[in-house]
Parts: C-alpha cells; structure tokens; sequence
C-alpha cells in the first residue's frame, strides 16, 4: 500500500486515532526533523567546527526566516536516532498482533 500523506498529516491521523483510543500522541517534533532534513541547507564551518543543518521559511516581501538551526555533532545524531526509533517503537506499539 502507498499513502501519498504527507509526515504531517499521517502523524496528525495517527494522533487523532490515539486520542480516540486514550493512548499517549506521537510526539510532532519528528515532522519538523524530516522537512529540516529533506528541504533544508547544511552550513559548512571551518574544518574543526561541526556541520550546522538550517531550514529556511518561504520569503515574505523578500525576506525569509530560520526556522530551524541546530549544530550536528555526534551527540546530536546519536539523540536524533534514537528519538526516532522510540517514536518508530511507539507507533509499532499500537498495531494489533
């Protein structure tokens, strides 16, 4: 099966289903890593300062703002990783055996 959904909007379904359920939501900050991920920019530092992932909104009158903006050290990722996979466990979770 394929949903065209986008993150959003399955994690919003997923929620809505949870709270008919009494059951704890997904938490949404997962949708706002995907897009920094998929649609953002990485910002090379000199060599000895880590990589910084920045995502920027549309432009109004030209301008636009940093949505996201965090340093991606090596603590960062491992946090990242296995915040998703806790997420991932959670959803597994809820489906019937």
């Amino acid at each position: 099966m394929t949903s065209y959904d986008t993150l959003c909007q399955l994690v919003t379904k997923f929620n809505d289903e949870m709270k008919r359920r009494g059951a704890p939501p997904l938490d949404t900050s997962v949708v706002e890593l995907r897009d920094a991920l998929a649609h953002g920019r990485v910002s090379a530092a000199p060599p000895e300062e880590n990589l910084r992932l920045l995502k920027f909104s549309k432009p109004v009158k030209g301008k636009v703002q940093v949505t996201f903006n965090e340093v991606m050290t090596e603590q960062w990722f491992k946090h990242r990783k296995s915040h998703v996979f806790a997420l991932i466990q959670q959803v597994h979770a809820q489906i019937p055996p």
